[in-house]
């Protein structure tokens, strides 16, 4: 994707030990509601790592 400007999401992703393709995946999701926001786009991202969501979901 794009170069992190405003949350590093990328580093918790590492930290939290979250597969590439479940990251990659969020980020399309992502992208797909803020396509425009980059801002917005990082922090959902970042939220979306923190929640755990990804744990139980069936990606």
């Amino acid at each position: 994707m794009e170069k992190v400007e405003y949350f590093d999401y990328r580093k918790v992703a590492k930290e939290m030990n979250v597969p590439d393709a479940i990251l990659k995946k969020i980020e399309r999701e992502v992208k797909d509601e803020f396509p425009k926001d980059k801002m917005m786009y990082e922090l959902h991202v970042l939220r979306a790592l923190r929640s755990k969501y990804w744990k139980k979901a069936p990606f």
